[in-house]
């Protein structure tokens, strides 16, 4: 499923980092992280995307073409609220 602007991938979706190269030279070390999707930013707008790590940080950040070139989404949340202004912060996650 490609995602984009106006099909934004939802908050608390699941994606794992896949590949990288001269592009995202940086993301090389980190292939095989899993990240959740943080909530949208009203000033930044949908294309400007959170990456979440299990520890609950914003610590990354994509564009919707970034994600569906070097990303796998390994589940697509059914979180409406893309703003998180109703939800409780991302807490450190935990993967079985």
């Amino acid at each position: 499923m490609n995602f984009s602007n106006t099909n934004p991938i939802p908050p608390r979706s699941l994606v794992k980092l896949v590949k990288a190269d001269e592009s995202c030279p940086n993301w090389k070390s980190i292939i095989g992280c899993v990240f959740r999707i943080g909530y949208y930013s009203k000033q930044d707008g949908f294309d400007f995307i959170p990456l979440v790590d299990d520890e609950g940080n914003y610590s990354r950040s994509t564009d919707h073409d970034y994600l569906n070139r070097y990303f796998e989404v390994v589940e697509v949340s059914d979180e409406t609220d893309f703003h998180g202004v109703e939800r409780d912060t991302l807490k450190p996650l935990k993967l079985n």
